[in-house]
């Protein structure tokens, strides 16, 4: 089961092959176990990261725990 609110895309929806609902029988959804923080630059139109990059792992924050936060 995927566990992002934002998929399947569209077939126009990224560069190179979206993640449309034929394209994900191709791919195996793991359990999330680690929690990361990242650093970017802008939200896309598409609700994506612009020029995401790793900071660092997270420490005392459950996976369940983790979504979009607010400015």
């Amino acid at each position: 089961m995927c566990p992002f609110s934002n998929l399947p895309e569209s077939k126009n929806a990224r560069r190179g092959e979206a993640l449309t609902s034929e394209a994900m029988k191709n791919y195996a959804w793991l359990k999330p176990k680690l929690v990361v923080q990242v650093g970017f630059a802008d939200w896309t139109a598409a609700n994506h990261l612009r020029h995401a990059y790793f900071v660092g792992l997270r420490e005392g924050k459950d996976a369940s725990e983790v979504g979009k936060e607010s400015a």
